[in-house]
């Protein structure tokens, strides 16, 4: 018997790929409701329902699919890898989440003022931190306040090293702290020689 074998196109591969997808969006969604009924039922039905599952499902997943039982979490969010971008999203309001999970646009304050209307799976981590950080779409304003934050903040911590820096100078002498070494102290006409020799 010849077997025929049949190419696909990269359109029906995306196809297969969406349904696939889909149905762990749906099996998530599922998963929470059940799991909120039983432990609404009784609380307790959590520790049971985990201890027998936890073969197949990680146990830091259970607090994921109660949220998405509860409605609180969008289930697409569920299928998302675990970084400090999903954390974000889990963070925001339920509606807040269907419209980046619908690949909505937002806009995002540049450092030169300008503003980019950026889809949030687009976005840098620092990127989507400034559009919703603290559990909501920041105003430009509020963009704009964020940065300034991040900048004192940078500069703070420059500030901070340079105050600990291993050099230190003292009349005539530069002294460079080597622990657990004795510091190196050189005179100006060291220092001088070094200088002109780079």
């Amino acid at each position: 018997m010849n077997a025929v074998v049949t190419r696909m196109t990269v359109n029906e591969y995306v196809r297969r790929i969406k349904e696939a997808f889909s149905t762990l969006v749906e099996s998530a969604e599922t998963v929470g409701r059940i799991y909120v009924e039983a432990i609404d039922a009784d609380p307790r039905n959590a520790d049971k329902i985990k201890e027998a599952c936890r073969d197949f499902i990680p146990t830091k997943a259970w607090n994921t699919f109660e949220r998405i039982g509860r409605g609180e979490i969008n289930p697409a969010i569920a299928a998302l890898p675990e970084n400090k971008s999903r954390r974000l999203l889990t963070n925001l309001p339920r509606s807040l989440q269907d419209r980046v999970i619908k690949r909505e646009r937002f806009p995002l304050l540049l450092e030169n003022g300008d503003t980019l209307e950026v889809d949030y799976f687009e976005a840098s981590p620092d990127q989507a931190e400034q559009l919703f950080g603290d559990g909501e779409l920041r105003t430009l304003s509020a963009q704009r306040a964020w940065m300034e934050q991040k900048r004192f903040e940078a500069a703070k911590r420059v500030a901070a090293d340079a105050e600990f820096m291993p050099i230190r100078t003292a009349p005539g002498k530069l002294i460079i702290k080597r622990s657990p070494m004795p510091d190196l102290v050189l005179t100006k006409a060291q220092v001088k020689n070094l200088l002109m020799e780079m």
